[in-house]
């Protein structure tokens, strides 16, 4: 297993056509090391949960929204031994190559305006990465925050995905965003 997952070139592959669930959503989800508030249960839905990912949706005519959490592992030793941010840059920079590789390569869809920043969310540092994509079929605007709950030697970090995809930018009449950024202040790091 290599030491990253690659799941921003999967959500793309696979798309945001999953059919949407109408099962109840419990108010707050635990992961092994994380615990956050779901989503507005009246509006997004729950389309997959695993014991390490969770993954909401909303669908608005033709345009999807949607949300993932993982609680990803830090194999390599030598990830594990960085700093939170130079761990969050080898995610990112990484990620930033294989999207680029999925353009450039496999001429799957051209990407536009990746920005990488920090960002403060109630006293939580988040890694970000912003960015556009687009091929003949569809145009998706996504946001990666990547948290780490020590300052170093993190064994394990929460990967927050939040993309809106339409066949073209038009039908992205509605953002829901500030509910994906409301998620995150509910982000607890589980000590046990």
């Amino acid at each position: 297993m290599s030491r990253h997952q690659y799941f921003i070139a999967i959500l793309f592959i696979i798309g945001c056509n999953a059919s949407l669930s109408t099962e109840r959503i419990a108010p707050r989800i635990e992961f092994q090391h994380f615990s956050f508030s779901t989503p507005n249960t009246d509006t997004w839905k729950l389309i997959d949960k695993t014991d390490r990912q969770a993954v909401f949706a909303i669908r608005h005519g033709r345009a999807i929204y949607r949300i993932t959490i993982i609680e990803n592992y830090i194999y390599d030793q030598q990830i594990r031994s960085l700093p939170a941010k130079e761990a969050a840059d080898d995610y990112r920079n990484h990620e930033k190559f294989r999207l680029m590789e999925f353009c450039e390569k496999r001429e799957m869809y051209e990407l536009h305006d990746l920005t990488m920043n920090d960002e403060q969310i109630d006293n939580k540092v988040f890694y970000t990465m912003k960015y556009l994509t687009r091929n003949p079929q569809i145009f998706q605007s996504a946001s990666l925050y990547l948290y780490y709950p020590f300052e170093k030697e993190n064994n394990y970090f929460l990967i927050a995905h939040y993309c809106e995809a339409a066949p073209n930018k038009g039908l992205l009449i509605f953002s829901f965003e500030s509910d994906f950024l409301q998620l995150l202040k509910t982000v607890s790091h589980i000590t046990k």
